[in-house]
C-alpha cells in the first residue's frame, strides 16, 4: 500500500518490469489502526483479496478474485434478506492479527469476518459473516455468537452466545442455530474440536461464575452428525 497523497492509501503491486501499478485507491484510513488493515489476502488463494473501500464517504467492503484487477462488492446468500431491504452497506471488520488464518480462514475456501451494518433505517446492527465457497458468497449469522468452529466444510458449527455464554450448533451451515440446556452460572471461555477418523467431539472449556472453578464439558456429535452428512 502507498499514500497517494496525503488524504489516499492505495494498493498498487508490481508489473514484469518491476514498475508500480495502481491496483485500487481510497482505501480505508481507520482501518490502519489497532491490528485492523484496508486489504486482507486469503492465505489459501493468495489471488483473493478483501479490501475496505471509501465508496461516497462510506467505507464498504469489496473482494477482488482476480489479484485486485477487479473489486466487487461482498454478496449475501439471499438477497431478499432485511439487510438488502433496508439497504445495508457492508464493511467487514479486516483484523490482519497473527491469528488471522485461525480466526478468519480456518479451512480452505471457509471465511469469516465480524461486521458493523450501518442500516439506514435503524440503528447500526451488528452481525457476523460466514462463506464456505472462498467469498464468493456470504451468510449473515448472529452477531452475539463468539468462538464459532467449523467442522468439515460447516457440516457441524458450534459457537457460544456472548451475553449468556450459552452453548449453540448447527447442521445446517449456520442456516438454522440449536442451543442445548446450559447451567446458568456457567460460561464457555473456549471451545475445542477433538475430531478423529470416526468421533465428532467438541470439548468446551468453562467456568462457574460464582465459584470461579473452571471445568470441561464434553459433547459428542458422532452420531447426530452422521444424520446430516
Amino acid at each position: 500500500m502507498v499514500w497517494k497523497n496525503q488524504y489516499t492509501l492505495c494498493l498498487y503491486t508490481f508489473d514484469d518490469n518491476d514498475q508500480l501499478n495502481e491496483l485500487v485507491c481510497d482505501l480505508s484510513i481507520s482501518d490502519m489502526k489497532n491490528d485492523k488493515c484496508s486489504v486482507v489476502v486469503d492465505p489459501y488463494s493468495p489471488n483473493v483479496l478483501y479490501a475496505n473501500i471509501i465508496n461516497e464517504g462510506i467505507s464498504t467492503s469489496y473482494i477482488s478474485f482476480d489479484n485486485g484487477k477487479r473489486f466487487i462488492p461482498i454478496e449475501l446468500e439471499n438477497q431478499r434478506s432485511k439487510c438488502f431491504q433496508i439497504n445495508c452497506i457492508i464493511e467487514l471488520d479486516l483484523v490482519c492479527s497473527n491469528d488471522l488464518i485461525q480466526n478468519h480462514f480456518p479451512e480452505k475456501s471457509v471465511v469469516i469476518f465480524q461486521e458493523k451494518s450501518k442500516c439506514k433505517k435503524s440503528k447500526d446492527c451488528q452481525h457476523m459473516f460466514i462463506s464456505f465457497n472462498g467469498g464468493k458468497i456470504w451468510k449473515m449469522v448472529n452477531y452475539d455468537f463468539e468462538n464459532i468452529k467449523i467442522i468439515n466444510g460447516g457440516s457441524l458449527m458450534v459457537a457460544a452466545e456472548k451475553s449468556t455464554g450459552k452453548f449453540w450448533y448447527s447442521y445446517t451451515m449456520g442456516t438454522k442455530w440449536y442451543k442445548i440446556g446450559w447451567w446458568w452460572w456457567y460460561r464457555i471461555i473456549d471451545i475445542e474440536p477433538l475430531e478423529s477418523a470416526n468421533n465428532q467431539i467438541i470439548a468446551t472449556i468453562n467456568y462457574h461464575e460464582l465459584t470461579g472453578v473452571p471445568s470441561i464439558f464434553i459433547y459428542d456429535f458422532t452420531k447426530a452428525l452422521g444424520n446430516y452428512v
